[in-house]
């Protein structure tokens, strides 16, 4: 499903985003090549796998795809297990403050396994850094998101943590197109 940046000073201004379950025979590479032809401008091509699906309205399927998306993605700080504290903050406090916001209906996580950067742009969240870790927060139409990601209160002291101690984080708001 194609969603178009809220945002127009976002610098990405369109995302694909599909499932499949079946990667191993997807050479982001090659297809960056085959889709970049010159007249449009291509970020980058990523596949991630799949860390967890927090759902607590047991949408499961893609019959009906959300109009609105809240993309999420972080570099934790480096060290012996980077995603630990991301992830334990996610599954223990963040879902449920997200999932308590008009119009949430599920978050689906996962972890870069491969991305192609074309000639648009480099890594997100900067030249050096590339964010591994994905957040697809889904909402209704009766979603209050406006164009830009605001901050969710409370700020607990572990988010403002996972946030301060972040390599590299970026987050836009996008909308079904069609």
């Amino acid at each position: 499903m194609l969603y178009k940046a809220a945002s127009a000073s976002y610098s990405k201004q369109y995302v694909l985003v599909a499932q499949v379950n079946d990667t191993t025979h997807i050479q982001p590479q090659k297809l960056l090549a085959q889709v970049s032809n010159g007249t449009e401008s291509i970020h980058d091509i990523r596949l991630f796998h799949e860390v967890e699906i927090f759902d607590l309205n047991k949408v499961q399927n893609n019959d009906n795809p959300p109009p609105t998306l809240l993309l999420a993605l972080i570099e934790p700080q480096p060290g012996p297990d980077p995603a630990s504290d991301l992830d334990a903050w996610y599954r223990q406090e963040h879902n449920q403050q997200m999932a308590e916001q008009p119009g949430w209906r599920r978050t689906c996580r996962y972890e870069l396994s491969e991305c192609a950067v074309g000639d648009a742009g480099g890594k997100a969240g900067g030249e050096n850094v590339e964010l591994r870790f994905l957040a697809i927060h889904e909402f209704g139409d009766e979603n209050l998101l406006g164009d830009e990601v605001g901050v969710l209160e409370p700020v607990s002291e572990w988010t403002k943590r996972v946030m301060g101690q972040a390599v590299g984080i970026e987050a836009a708001i996008f909308r079904r197109v069609g």
